[in-house]
């Protein structure tokens, strides 16, 4: 079983249960995120292309 599919078994008992994007550091539900993971070693959860770090933190200071 891929490391992943642990994961969802253990964290996906606890709803709701979210993973952090590691580009965006936006949360993202588990049930989407275990997909990505599965098939990619890295993934980023955020969907929107626009959407980056800077633009998040930048928007949280002012």
């Amino acid at each position: 079983a891929a490391l992943y599919e642990t994961i969802d078994k253990h964290m996906g008992q606890y709803k709701p249960s979210f993973l952090l994007c590691p580009e965006t550091y936006t949360w993202h539900p588990i049930e989407k995120c275990i997909p990505l993971l599965n098939a990619h070693k890295y993934a980023r959860f955020e969907t929107d292309p626009t959407k980056g770090y800077l633009e998040i933190f930048c928007n949280n200071i002012i």
